[in-house]
């Protein structure tokens, strides 16, 4: 597990981003919200601060007190007012039961992750520790919300005197190895001693990879400009955002896709499927691509449906 880095709160009284990626650090996470009410008030000047580097930030659960989606939306409506972009990363972290047995309680975190999935992409992070998995989860055999998992577990190696809860990897994709007083204790730069985390490379890639800044040179300000005039996108107002914008919402019906969405067309007439097309196409509001020249148009390629199996023989 080769990248690290810290989750802070208000709790941490100082930080200085330019300071803390200097020092080697390779991304932060930052508390947004908790309920339905609450807002970390040192988390949009330091969200801001850290701009275009790995960061993500995180929602404390809690269950008993108010609806889900009431929660989720407040956490939306925090991070959107912050300046969200593609690539950056959500977290829920459970660790209040608030009075829900297991299975309601996997389909509150569910529900929370797949209402934030919609609106910003991404596959997102699910924060817990052992004993709360196990006994107030009930070990699932999952990581709810089909979301990369962080496990909380100071100690030399991230299972170690204890179990490995169902579907979590060994090692976990985030470990918090140290609260700041035991496991992996580190001074951080502009910090001190907080919450440290160790990160597999592929989780590295795969929840910060995303992230477009870069994806674009300079040469391509007159080809973005272009698009940005050409496109119905709502709510952008610059080029950079208009694209980050509509790569957000390939990854939101991407994360869709590999959560188990199927669309059986086998017995779908001519209409029905072109009306398929145009409602993802009105949804998208893409008119056009990055990558073509023109007004380009998008479309869906569609296969002769597969005969069934043949039944064995009796």
């Amino acid at each position: 597990m080769t990248r690290h880095g810290a989750d802070l709160s208000h709790h941490q009284a100082t930080f200085d981003a330019d300071r803390y990626f200097a020092a080697g650090e390779d991304f932060v996470f930052l508390k947004a919200t908790e309920g339905a009410g609450f807002v970390d008030p040192t988390f949009r000047s330091r969200w801001q601060a850290v701009g275009a580097r790995p960061r993500g930030a995180y929602h404390f659960a809690r269950p008993g007190g108010s609806p889900v989606d009431a929660q989720a939306d407040h956490f939306l409506d925090t991070v959107r007012a912050a300046g969200w972009r593609a690539g950056d990363v959500w977290v829920l972290d459970l660790e209040d039961a608030g009075g829900l047995g297991p299975a309601s309680l996997v389909a509150w975190a569910d529900r929370w992750c797949t209402r934030v999935r919609a609106a910003l992409g991404g596959r997102g992070l699910v924060y817990s520790y052992p004993f709360f998995i196990r006994d107030q989860l009930g070990d699932p055999g999952r990581i709810p919300g089909g979301c990369l998992g962080w496990w909380a577990r100071y100690a030399a190696t991230p299972y170690e005197g204890l179990f490995r809860p169902g579907g979590w990897p060994d090692p976990p994709s985030l470990w918090q190895c140290s609260n700041g007083e035991v496991g992996c204790v580190t001074d951080i730069a502009s910090v001190g001693r907080a919450d440290y985390n160790r990160m597999t490379d592929e989780a590295f890639a795969e929840l910060f990879g995303g992230q477009e800044d870069d994806m674009f040179e300079q040469k391509d300000r007159d080809q973005l400009v272009a698009i940005h005039a050409a496109l119905t996108v709502p709510g952008t107002t610059s080029p950079e955002e208009t694209v980050n914008l509509l790569f957000a919402r390939i990854r939101t019906i991407e994360a869709a896709v590999k959560a188990g969405l199927t669309i059986n067309l086998a017995d779908a007439t001519p209409q029905q499927i072109a009306d398929l097309g145009k409602a993802i196409a009105d949804n998208l509001e893409i008119k056009g691509h990055p990558t073509m020249t023109g007004t380009g148009t998008w479309s869906i390629q569609l296969g002769a449906a597969e005969p069934p199996p043949a039944e064995p023989p009796a």
